[in-house]
């Protein structure tokens, strides 16, 4: 498994394989590099292919990609998320304890409008299925504004005037 001095990749509680905290992590800590790869996807909306669904959205068709078997590609979604992206770094919503799955939501990741997922989770708070960012509840967009790369906060701004 991969591992550096704070992480390490192995089974997940949640789907497959996540992304596990070594060490204790500060509040706003930066804590990863999601990705360097920026990559072109024209594909049809709410495509959900394999490719789309390990991205982060920068700008309308620009997504950043990670590589197999690396903390981006293995971050899980939580409806209740101890991390944030924000451009290509992952970072810490709170003091995080060694041995936990660190997790972010995938809503404020990604702004096509036709893309969802199941949720595995099921915890306390979950919305059982997952979609852009123009459908998080209020309450909860008001909770991560400041935590998202503006691109995808103004597309949920704008899906509210409209």
């Amino acid at each position: 498994m991969k591992k550096n001095k704070l992480l390490e990749i192995k089974e997940s509680v949640i789907d497959g394989k996540g992304v596990w905290t070594l060490n204790k992590i500060k509040k706003d800590e930066r804590v990863f590099k999601f990705s360097n790869k920026i990559i072109f996807i024209n594909h049809k909306s709410g495509c959900n292919c394999k490719i789309c669904c390990r991205c982060i959205n920068l700008k309308n068709n620009l997504w950043l990609y990670s590589d197999k078997d690396s903390y981006g590609w293995n971050l899980n979604h939580s409806c209740k998320p101890n991390h944030y992206s924000k451009g290509k770094y992952v970072y810490a919503f709170k003091k995080i304890n060694p041995n936990t799955e660190i997790t972010i939501d995938y809503s404020t990741t990604n702004v096509d409008r036709k893309w969802k997922m199941t949720c595995h989770r099921k915890s306390k708070n979950c919305r059982m299925v997952i979609r852009s960012v123009q459908y998080l509840p209020k309450r909860l967009f008001k909770k991560y504004e400041n935590y998202m790369q503006p691109f995808i906060k103004d597309n949920y701004n704008y899906s509210k005037k409209v």
